[in-house]
């Protein structure tokens, strides 16, 4: 009975890139009651390579020895050979190893992975991606494969690829039980590499597709009049597919920009849009944007919040110094000509200007001035000035 074993029996490297290589790992070991000793190796093809022992080598009864196998082609072809471990006696130990070369291979996935997120039990989820030859001449894609849980579709294989040409694949998820699933999509041609897309996806509950829309509160603070203020949010899909029809908003003062309906949106994908507020007067104004879906909850809201506020308006008002001599001036204001004039300055202004600040929108006002001596006698107004506020 061989009582010199190698683990695994064979070693098989698949396809690897010219010009790169792979390394496998194997363990020699004796299940024999007495020692083995080994004289030399001989490794029978120059595309492998063998690191981690040294000859002679004395095995003790019982004893492994771990050590790596290097295939590393330099031409595109299918080599295969045997390590022979040798004895002393002659007698050898042989353990196949294969792999093929294969030219190196410059596809691009985009995007470089799929990830479908949360799909519940019993429902599908689809996403699409590119694959493009980036090279400088045409490559062949000839077979695909993958996992029961994903079904692909795209163009018939085979198929050739020029350079800088691309093909379109989808990918659907389609979950048979809970749980996360992390797999690859690869395609491969016979004398080319395997290139993969990793895919991952949970399946969730059994219940129906769901959509949410964030924030749940949109509060746009205060905004004046005749500004605008924009406020961003996202809907999200899970649990499956979701197609939003249609949306409204609960006053015309606010509106949706930045997204397109009906758009459907994939399990586990997001739309983002903005929301406008344009003020008409000032004023605390709450509202609610609906979307209308096929989801369970639909339709889905958010609540709206915001204020107007009136924009500051001022009358600036100056005057040629009087030729007397004055400690300074009083400025009275009136609705009317020829009505009421109040001292809107609280104390006697030494300057030859005036700002009111306390002025709204479309008011008339008429101004007068009069000067005032250092002993507190005041002067006749002036002429009334009379100014609009627009």
């Amino acid at each position: 009975m061989q009582s010199l074993a190698c683990t695994p029996a064979s070693l098989t490297f698949g396809k690897v890139a010219v010009g790169q290589q792979k390394t496998l790992p194997a363990t020699l070991s004796n299940a024999g009651s007495t020692a083995i000793k080994l004289a030399s190796l001989q490794v029978e093809n120059q595309a492998f390579a063998v690191s981690g022992l040294s000859f002679p080598l004395v095995l003790n009864a019982g004893q492994s020895v771990g050590f790596n196998v290097l295939f590393a082609p330099t031409t595109s072809r299918y080599d295969q050979g045997g390590l022979l471990f040798k004895k002393p006696s002659g007698s050898s130990l042989s353990v196949p190893v294969y792999g093929q070369g294969v030219n190196g291979w410059s596809l691009a996935a985009n995007p470089p992975n799929l990830a479908f997120g949360n799909v519940a039990v019993g429902s599908s989820s689809a996403l699409d991606f590119i694959l493009t030859n980036e090279g400088a001449s045409a490559i062949t894609i000839s077979r695909q494969s993958s996992p029961q849980e994903f079904a692909i579709s795209g163009p018939a294989l085979p198929i050739s690829l020029g350079a800088g040409q691309s093909a379109s694949f989808q990918v659907t998820f389609i979950p048979k039980w809970r749980g996360t699933v992390e797999k690859t999509f690869s395609v491969t041609a016979p004398d080319e590499p395997i290139f993969t897309v990793p895919l991952s996806g949970t399946g969730g509950g059994t219940g129906a597709a769901l959509l949410t829309v964030t924030p749940a509160t949109l509060s746009f603070g205060t905004v004046t009049v005749g500004d605008t203020g924009t406020q961003a949010g996202t809907l999200t899909a899970t649990g499956g597919s979701v197609t939003i029809s249609a949306a409204s908003l609960g006053s015309s003062l606010f509106s949706l920009n930045g997204i397109t309906l009906p758009v459907t949106l994939r399990a586990g994908q997001s739309a983002s849009f903005d929301l406008i507020f344009t003020p008409q007067a000032g004023g605390k104004v709450t509202s609610a944007v609906s979307f209308t879906s096929n989801a369970v909850d639909s339709p889905t809201a958010a609540a709206l919040s915001a204020t107007g506020v009136e924009p500051a308006y001022t009358v600036n008002l100056s005057w040629t110094a009087s030729t007397s001599q004055v400690a300074g001036y009083n400025i009275y204001r009136s609705a009317t000509l020829s009505g009421t004039y109040s001292k809107i300055n609280s104390a006697v202004d030494p300057g030859t200007a005036f700002t009111d600040s306390n002025v709204a929108s479309g008011a008339t006002y008429y101004y007068d001035v009069t000067s005032v001596n250092s002993s507190g006698e005041e002067s006749s107004p002036c002429a009334p000035l009379k100014v609009k506020v627009n």
